[in-house]
């Protein structure tokens, strides 16, 4: 497994890159590694005196699955930990991933309809494109996916897609949450018969990109929970991130290629 490293630091933020196969945060005691625990071990303070917010995790914005690789935001103090939730709430810190995937008509177990496609685009028309790769990019960039999302399978290990103004089952309402979760596609290509994407989110859903993608028949390479083909590595990277700075209102964008540090920063002690 390749080793977490930092994109990007200040005194305010810590950006850092988690490679695929570890877990963001501890689950539970013994849980085993995970990406807080490694930046704790660097930065001891950021688990001191940051109040009820930050303090369980070392002040980290968001999560990323076991098996995706990719950025993620940690708050350096209680005041940042505050505007960037609240940038979050306001639908400002942006994510964007890349992924491979192929395409796996049938849809996606547990949904409402079965098999869905992206927004705006007759469910016939993009039935047809699954069957000829090439035409995919052409449907599918700049459009978006659109959906609830309800536990499913066994232990609610999976997630499932809800279209809007589809019905929950009465026994699934207390596992569905009511709120809408959105992918947008950026922009896409085929190599083969493999589809290469750009995609963004303001909020995210447990496993949002890898069931909206198997929803509408693109599984994403080394994805198994999801229908996926093999794979070494699940094919889904966090590549970017976007949000205001919590001390100077400015927008920031932080690649997954680039390393930023600012001169005012305290680096980690080893």
């Amino acid at each position: 497994m390749a080793e977490p490293r930092i994109v990007a630091i200040d005194d305010s933020i810590i950006v850092v890159w988690k490679p695929h196969r570890l877990h963001s945060a501890a689950l539970g005691a013994g849980g085993g590694p995970n990406l807080v625990d490694w930046v704790l071990e660097r930065f001891p303070d950021l688990g001191r005196g940051q109040g009820s917010g930050p303090e369980a995790e070392a002040g980290l914005l968001h999560r990323l699955d076991f098996e995706t690789s990719g950025l993620l935001l940690f708050a350096r103090s209680q005041e940042a930990f505050i505007r960037l939730r609240a940038a979050q709430d306001a639908l400002t810190v942006l994510k964007t991933y890349k992924l491979e995937a192929r395409s796996s008509p049938g849809g996606l177990p547990g949904s409402q309809p079965l098999q869905g496609s992206p927004e705006g685009l007759d469910p016939g028309t993009w039935a047809d494109a699954l069957a000829y790769p090439a035409t995919l990019p052409g449907l599918a960039a700049g459009g978006s996916i659109l959906c609830r999302f309800r536990a499913y399978g066994p232990g609610g290990a999976r997630v499932a897609c809800l279209a809007p103004g589809e019905k929950v089952p009465g026994a699934h309402r207390r596992g569905s949450p009511p709120r809408l979760y959105q992918t947008e596609i950026e922009a896409a290509e085929v190599r083969g018969q493999t589809l290469h994407a750009s995609v963004r989110l303001a909020r995210g859903f447990r496993h949002q990109v890898r069931a909206h993608f198997a929803w509408i028949g693109l599984p994403l390479l080394g994805d198994s929970l999801y229908g996926g083909q093999g794979g070494l590595a699940l094919a889904l990277e966090a590549v970017a991130l976007e949000f205001p700075h919590p001390v100077t209102g400015r927008r920031e964008r932080v690649t997954a290629d680039t390393v930023t540090i600012a001169k005012n920063a305290s680096l980690p002690y080893h």
